[in-house]
């Protein structure tokens, strides 16, 4: 199935089937395109971006966002469509719930950009960082003693408190929104990402991740085929976002892609 068919087929489950009036009630949930720009959508004229097709799931069931991830990744990897079970039957709620209303507890889901402040905290020790990271992917909340990389005398409570991100009760710790963005990278928050950077790898020590693939190459290409490999080494980017938001309750695997590709001119 298309991305526009599952799309459309979601809409018309409405009471109205009105596509203006779905648009206008998701936009209001925070949905960004403007009408015109949704009926291209639907018409098949254009594919999103992955962005857009988060904000649709935000407003959506989850079954729904299910079958619309499923129909967006089918038409990014049309030879992997087996992988995404779009011949598998599905069977949506008659009606489904109406598209949620803008609210205090829907903005929540919004992306949290870190302030620079945020991030120099961040950097001034690993552990804090290794913290972060396993809050961020965790899906219920984590105590310190279950983090083995954490020394019985250090006490970090008071430095996440600091970051202002986090929620602490009984049940452990978690992150109040799970949708973290870094800000660009600065002059002055250039010496934190690299140091991040090194620290990631020690991470997946920490945690001991094995490795599951590792290629380097050298070839001779064109300007053209290099312009073709950077698409597809974003599309393989929107397909592992896509593949962690698709069904909570199977992202049981963590994995660590760390992608560089150089290009330029020797002799010869």
């Amino acid at each position: 199935m298309k991305f526009s068919e599952a799309l459309k087929n979601i809409r018309l489950k409405y009471d109205s089937g009105s596509a203006k009036k779905a648009w206008l009630e998701w936009k209001r949930s925070g949905l960004s395109i403007n009408y015109s720009y949704y009926m291209k959508i639907e018409n098949g004229d254009v594919l999103p971006s992955i962005e857009i097709v988060n904000q649709l799931k935000r407003v959506l069931s989850k079954e729904e966002s299910l079958i619309l991830v499923q129909a967006y990744s089918s038409e990014l990897f049309p030879e992997l469509r087996s992988v995404f079970n779009l011949n598998k039957k599905k069977t949506m709620s008659s009606p489904p719930p109406a598209p949620k209303k803008s609210s205090k507890k829907n903005q929540t889901i919004n992306q949290y950009v870190l302030t620079e402040s945020q991030v120099s905290l961040l950097a001034s020790q690993k552990n804090l960082y290794f913290i972060f990271l396993t809050l961020i992917l965790a899906r219920k909340p984590i105590l310190l003693s279950e983090l083995q990389f954490i020394s019985e005398r250090e006490d970090y409570r008071q430095k996440l408190e600091k970051l202002n991100m986090t929620i602490s009760d009984k049940n452990g710790i978690r992150m109040i929104n799970s949708e973290i963005k870094f800000p660009p990278r600065s002059p002055r928050l250039s010496s934190a990402y690299d140091q991040f950077e090194k620290w990631e790898n020690e991470f997946a020590q920490e945690y001991q991740f094995h490795r599951d693939f590792k290629k380097r190459i050298f070839r001779r290409i064109s300007a053209q085929y290099l312009d073709v490999i950077t698409q597809q080494l974003n599309m393989l980017i929107d397909l592992i976002k896509l593949s962690e938001e698709s069904d909570d309750g199977l992202n049981d695997n963590v994995i660590l892609l760390d992608i560089s590709l150089e290009n330029g001119s020797i002799p010869g």
